[in-house]
């Protein structure tokens, strides 16, 4: 029984030094600063003793680590609100601490003994005032700017939450709603960093979760178009339901479907699409003028094919809406001269007929080649008006002078052939 008792006593012991490490002088020299707010100087002197085998492995000592550098932040902090009142910008200096303060609180709660161990209660508590920090840190780097210190800042937020909510602590961004804003800020800092690829990961759950702003969805159905339009345009649908509340929030849907459809030449979709979009924003010339595109488009093909009827209304169409584009937009040149292109391009799909007819010298095929013949050079004579426009738009859009001086050669006018010839070779530098 002696023995029995003797036994029992030495575990007893052990446990009490398990769970009460006694803390080296080091540490609590690191801890004397970080109660006086000296918090540069405690953290020099607990990184050295954490270079000691024995502290390294004190659960304590590396929540003093965490807290001197979220006492650094938290001064940076005061400086932020002290040039908010003043009406200043005040520029982060040490946003990489927070990352480096989450890991050493980890490093706290992965060596702590049990929940009582100061260091696991030390932890908590760092974590809640660190991503109190961050969240004004982190706002006021994307603001200046600085994506990828914003990016890590606001990942540290959601990390913390993380790991405090496996512990069954919910201090960190308890509302949905909070949540949500800081993921989708990260996701915007990624964004903006050019890693899209990060702000798609954090995307996918905020579309899980409907948010009620366009981008998360805007970005997946990006990243998803390319190898499945299903799934794209699914997530395109949820979004519009998500943030149906705002109208303003649907023209975004519908102008990754416009150019969805534009790059697939689906014209029949885009017509509709844009038509919608055009409703919704009267006033963005863009829309007009891709719609003008669109009609043109479908004007060519149609006079390409020999069907003269829909050729016609076509054009009718995209005359209409370039016209439309320079009545919102006066200094939009490329729809003055896309104008001038219908005429042109009409022109030239006459070449075709010219051909065949000019080897008919019957009487009456060639008065039909002469009335062809005519029809074209009324064609590009029509043209020229637009060009002109374009060019007096913009004086140095060699798309207009290269179509100008197209037209003085085929009508045999010298003068415009040697002025187009000569600006030409100008606004080309030779």
């Amino acid at each position: 029984m002696k023995k029995y008792f003797s036994t029992f006593l030495c575990m007893a012991l052990v446990a009490v030094s398990l769970s009460a490490q006694k803390l080296p002088k080091s540490v609590k020299d690191a801890k004397k600063a970080l109660n006086a707010s000296k918090y540069a100087e405690a953290l020099n002197l607990i990184d050295a003793a954490l270079q000691e085998d024995a502290t390294a492995n004190i659960s304590e000592a590396w929540a003093v680590k965490g807290d001197a550098l979220t006492g650094i932040l938290a001064n940076e902090r005061g400086e932020i609100e002290k040039a908010r009142i003043l009406g200043q910008n005040y520029v982060v200096q040490n946003g990489a601490n927070g990352p480096l303060a989450f890991d050493a609180y980890k490093q706290a709660m992965e060596k702590a003994v049990d929940d009582k161990d100061k260091g696991m209660k030390a932890s908590v508590k760092g974590m809640v005032d660190l991503a109190t920090h961050l969240n004004e840190i982190a706002l006021n780097q994307f603001n200046n700017k600085n994506y990828e210190g914003a990016f890590k800042s606001f990942g540290t937020v959601l990390g913390a939450r993380e790991a405090l909510n496996a512990i069954g602590n919910k201090s960190i961004l308890s509302k949905e709603e909070d949540f949500n804003t800081i993921q989708y800020y990260a996701g915007l800092a990624a964004a903006y960093n050019g890693t899209p690829e990060k702000a798609t990961d954090i995307y996918k759950s905020l579309v899980n979760l409907n948010y009620n702003k366009p981008l998360p969805y805007e970005q997946v159905f990006e990243m998803l178009v390319a190898t499945d339009e299903a799934a794209a345009f699914e997530v395109l649908e949820k979004g519009k339901k998500a943030c149906a509340d705002d109208p303003k929030n649907l023209i975004g849907f519908l102008y990754k479907e416009i150019n969805f459809y534009l790059k697939k030449q689906e014209y029949d979709k885009l017509e509709t699409k844009l038509q919608d979009a055009i409703a919704q924003d009267p006033e963005n010339p863009t829309l007009y003028y891709a719609l003008g595109n669109v009609y043109g488009s479908l004007s060519d093909g149609a006079y390409k094919d020999g069907d003269n009827t829909n050729g016609a209304k076509y054009f009718a169409e995209a005359e209409k809406y370039y016209n439309t584009t320079l009545e919102v937009d006066a200094k939009h040149y490329e729809s003055a001269y896309n104008i001038g292109a219908l005429y042109y391009n009409r022109a030239t799909t006459l070449n075709g007929p010219l051909k065949e007819l000019g080897s008919d010298m019957s009487r009456e095929g060639m008065a039909k080649y002469d009335k062809l013949k005519e029809e074209q050079k009324d064609l590009l004579l029509k043209s020229v008006p637009h060009f002109e426009k374009a060019l007096g738009i913009n004086g140095e859009h060699l798309g207009s002078v290269e179509a100008l001086k197209g037209v003085a050669a085929y009508t045999n006018n010298a003068a415009d052939l040697a002025k187009y010839e000569a600006l030409l070779k100008k606004l080309k530098g030779e």
